[in-house]
């Protein structure tokens, strides 16, 4: 049974290790995430003006100095979420919300926001970079228009109401692909559309873009995207709520995984690790010893009783002697 004892203990190890790195080492894939490398990750926004991602619920936000993000929310708003946003813009903060989808409705009729997001695509077959779904809008307004130009990544549009400014619009040759076969049919509202609006909320102000890709690793350098980003941010923090998209399994092992990592870093915890070490290794060093003069002379026996072992520990040692 003892030549079974090494490569068992070393399964068992390797595959420890493994369920505990491998979520943290292996990037992820999903949408947004900061860690994702890939298009739709946003390795490049948090590094282009360092930003955080974090639960807002769960977290301490200055108004003064947070431009707080909610791009492309996957989970129902609750009205707990309206009154941490409401609190935030109430004290003069800024939110930036992206969506194509329309979830956020529930968000601006709560805040009495008089801004409809659309959920159709907007398609531009003039006016676009490598694809009508990627159109460029121009018709930028207000501290947007340094940006020149941006590229959206198949957005859809908004409907303005009172005390709301539109501070971006898609080209005249834009249209609503209704039927979502990608070409223009008859019928099919053309452009141009709101696609960006801002409007004041007490001491704040809330801005919405019809769009959650935007500033992707595959967006964010294209057109004025970039620039746009900047300006948004200037010399404040952003934040990216985190807290409206659906938690995939991943993430939960991954969130585990570094919560051992961080636990064993301690140095109780190193101190406990080298104890144990320690110990497997006195109990690695006794199961995978050579077989010398005690385990040779104890299976003979085992097999012999009848031979006598003071004349066999003789040979043995007869052995050694000749050998060296």
């Amino acid at each position: 049974m003892r030549r079974y004892v090494k490569p068992v203990l070393l399964s068992i190890a390797a595959s420890t290790l493994a369920l505990v790195l491998l979520p943290v080492a292996i990037p992820s894939s999903r949408d947004y995430a900061p860690d994702n490398p890939y298009w739709n990750g946003f390795t490049r926004l948090a590094g282009i003006v360092n930003a955080t991602f974090k639960n807002a619920g769960e977290t301490v936000l200055d108004p003064g100095l947070t431009i707080l993000f909610i791009i492309g929310p996957e989970e129902n708003i609750t009205d707990s979420h309206v009154s941490l946003v409401k609190a935030f813009l109430e004290n003069g903060g800024t939110v930036v919300l992206m969506d194509e989808t329309g979830v956020s409705n529930r968000l601006l009729e709560s805040l009495n926001i008089d801004i409809k997001i659309g959920n159709r695509p907007m398609l531009d077959p003039v006016f676009y970079e490598g694809s009508w779904r990627l159109p460029k809008t121009t018709g930028l307004k207000s501290w947007m228009s340094s940006a020149g130009e941006i590229v959206m990544n198949t957005p859809s549009t908004l409907e303005p109401g009172l005390n709301t400014m539109v501070i971006a619009y898609s080209s005249p040759f834009s249209f609503l692909d209704l039927n979502g076969d990608g070409e223009y049919t008859s019928g099919e509202p053309s452009g141009p559309f709101p696609v960006a609006a801002e409007a004041a909320f007490s001491r704040g102000r809330i801005i919405v873009f019809t769009d959650s890709s935007m500033f992707l690793n595959s967006m964010v350098e294209k057109g004025g995207n970039m620039k746009l980003l900047k300006n948004i941010v200037g010399d404040g923090v952003m934040v990216v709520d985190t807290s409206l998209w659906q938690t995939q399994p991943r993430d939960s092992l991954k969130k585990v995984s570094s919560m051992l990592l961080q636990t064993v870093s301690t140095p109780e915890a190193r101190y406990a690790a080298a104890i144990m070490l320690a110990a497997a290794a006195y109990v690695w060093a006794s199961s995978t010893r050579p077989r010398g003069e005690v385990g040779e002379l104890q299976q003979v026996l085992e097999k012999h009783p009848d031979w006598n072992p003071e004349l066999l520990k003789a040979l043995e040692e007869a052995r050694r002697n000749v050998l060296q």
